[in-house]
């Protein structure tokens, strides 16, 4: 990969960052790849982590910086500069070409973290065989990726897109056994089993949850709405609704018990929405909106929910208004809202058209998969053969 060698306190610095990393502690890994930086300004791979760690906070104007730094090291080797020509194709929102060079980088350095990076790149690009290989070339408990939840969560995801979802949750209780503590694999056990039907067992993990501490983003609430998109996509409606009243009930009593956050808020509105409470999801979503204007979701959620509710003036002005923004680095995610407001409009062949738009920006294909914004088009020919896996 690379033939340089680094100054040992450099070196020191970025193992520490490197677990800090794995533990998704992004601020604190940063602070150590910084140093080892200062050390060493031509040592590569702590710059690239640290735009890495950037990225996955959703800061790739940050991220950039570092790659731009990337670039005045001299005399890279040529794994170094696939490295850097990774993060050209990234920031670009070029998926296929990030597979390709992920693909030449794992080839060389398989069984590593490289192995994890091509699976995800697999997914993202509607390879899930090819993430399960990937996959398969590494070692969970290994030190690549020790602490690293989100191997299952990419291993678990090829294998839903793939419909082998008995071996999903197969992976699935292999998570939680490797990390009890985490929700994650909650997540991914309601996943498959409601994608079975086999509604009892999924009332047995989301009992199961209830003694686990919530954090911001988990909540039983969470699984029972996950749960309840998986059961509708897959016929099962009656069991559906009742996952999602369910949902509505346990987040109605929470919102009433504590002050609501804002991802309270827009859960109760989620639940509204499966509920075809259309109007009282509206309303929160207007909340959050004039209190966060620049927020894409709430947003795009509100012009999605207009337009289910038949206020199509109101979606169709939203539409517009996404239409309209020009920021980098949102790979997708603006002409994504856009399809799905078509597709709530009846507009399908539009939506299908701005889903492809969507995934050469850089959007992910599985996003895709039993996406709930996606439900009028679930059935529709185009989207079923847009899904289609590529292996």
């Amino acid at each position: 990969m690379s033939s340089y060698v680094p100054k040992y306190e450099a070196l020191v610095e970025f193992i520490k960052g490197s677990e800090l990393f794995l533990r998704t502690k992004y601020e604190e890994c940063i602070e150590r790849f910084d140093r080892a930086n200062e050390i060493d300004p031509n040592y590569l791979l702590p710059l690239n982590l640290a735009a890495v760690a950037y990225s996955n906070r959703g800061q790739d104007v940050m991220a950039e910086q570092y790659v731009e730094r990337m670039k005045q090291i001299p005399n890279l080797s040529q794994g170094e500069i696939n490295f850097r020509d990774w993060w050209d194709a990234h920031l670009k929102g070029d998926n296929e070409s990030t597979f390709r060079i992920t693909q030449k980088l794992e080839k060389i350095s398989s069984g590593t973290i490289l192995s994890y990076q091509l699976a995800w790149e697999a997914i993202r690009t509607n390879r899930p065989q090819t993430a399960v290989e990937a996959s398969g070339r590494l070692d969970p408990e290994s030190v690549h990726i020790n602490d690293w939840v989100g191997y299952w969560g990419v291993l678990t995801q090829a294998y839903h897109m793939l419909g082998q979802y008995k071996q999903e949750f197969k992976e699935a209780l292999q998570a939680q056994r490797q990390y009890p503590e985490s929700w994650s694999p909650l997540l991914y056990k309601t996943r498959a089993l409601a994608a079975m039907g086999r509604v009892e067992k999924v009332a047995d993990v989301i009992k199961e949850s209830k003694a686990k501490p919530m954090t911001s983003y988990w909540n039983p609430a969470r699984l029972m709405t996950g749960a309840g998109v998986q059961l509708k996509a897959h016929g099962y409606l009656k069991e559906s609704n009742e996952m999602f009243e369910k949902a509505l009930m346990w987040l109605r009593q929470k919102y009433e018990e504590d002050p609501p956050s804002d991802g309270m808020t827009y859960q109760l509105a989620a639940a509204f929405y499966h509920t075809l409470d259309f109007t009282g999801a509206a309303e929160l979503l207007k909340d959050l909106h004039e209190r966060y204007p620049e927020d894409l979701d709430y947003l795009g959620f509100l012009g999605f929910v207009e337009a289910k509710r038949g206020n199509s003036n109101e979606a169709q002005r939203i539409f517009e208004k996404i239409e309209a923004l020009d920021e980098p680095y949102l790979f997708g995610d603006d002409t994504a809202w856009l399809a799905f407001i078509a597709g709530a409009l009846g507009e399908k062949d539009k939506a299908i058209s701005l889903l492809r738009s969507a995934l050469s920006q850089g959007l992910s294909y599985a996003t895709l998969y039993q996406n709930k914004f996606l439900e009028p088009l679930w059935d529709y020919p185009a989207f079923i053969e847009l899904i289609k896996p590529k292996n």
